[in-house]
């Protein structure tokens, strides 16, 4: 048995160890990352299930559908930066915290997609290989920092409070009209040659940077 200052073993050593166990234990949070099936046809998850990261990276030969609920999550991410021959529509409901989405891969079906943010920030890369026209609807309430491909035609329109701040950092997006709580951007098309990408923003307040 071994002997201290104060007496045989201690308390004050067993409460210091407990404390650095604790201390190891919240220091080391784990990021709860869910794998989607490669060969599913759709996915859809509305359910209270602790999930960070939505990860459809790789080949999905067969997707055509994803739906999330993601409102009482915080800090999740949306990788989608593989190939999805079939995928036609994309809807993401966020909680709060940041919300991360990747939206770099191929979607030579995809038509529509809405991503909604209750209560958080939105990082999200659009610059996936665009091969036709695409409605995308974005509606949240913190800051936005929205990266938009380069190659691709593009329609913006963003509804915001007067007071909120946008910044555009994209090298071929141009302001066109500006009203009260409306902005409009769009880039330069070839004559006979459309806008592929026609995204909607309503933010109710934060900052939004368009890249």
């Amino acid at each position: 048995m071994e002997v201290t200052p104060w007496g045989f073993e201690s308390p004050l050593s067993h409460m210091y160890m407990i404390k650095i166990l604790l201390f190891f234990l919240l220091s080391c949070t784990p990021v709860f990352a869910l794998r989607i099936d490669p060969n599913a046809s759709s996915f859809g998850l509305r359910e209270k299930r602790h999930v960070e990261v939505f990860d459809f990276q790789g080949e999905y030969p067969n997707l055509a559908h994803v739906d999330i609920d993601a409102k009482r999550k915080k800090d999740v991410e949306l990788l989608l930066n593989g190939s999805y021959p079939l995928l036609e529509e994309i809807n993401f409901e966020g909680g709060f915290g940041t919300i991360k989405g990747d939206l770099s891969g191929s979607f030579p079906k995809l038509n529509e997609v809405a991503i909604s943010c209750t209560d958080a920030d939105l990082i999200l890369d659009l610059q996936a290989k665009w091969e036709r026209e695409c409605v995308i609807n974005i509606i949240g309430t913190g800051d936005m920092e929205i990266t938009l491909p380069k190659d691709v035609g593009l329609f913006v329109t963003i509804s915001s409070s007067p007071f909120a701040k946008i910044h555009n950092t994209h090298p071929s997006l141009l302001q066109r009209k500006r009203k009260i709580a409306q902005r409009i951007f769009l880039t330069p098309v070839e004559e006979g040659k459309e806008r592929l990408l026609k995204i909607a923003i309503t933010a109710t307040r934060g900052e939004i940077t368009l890249k």
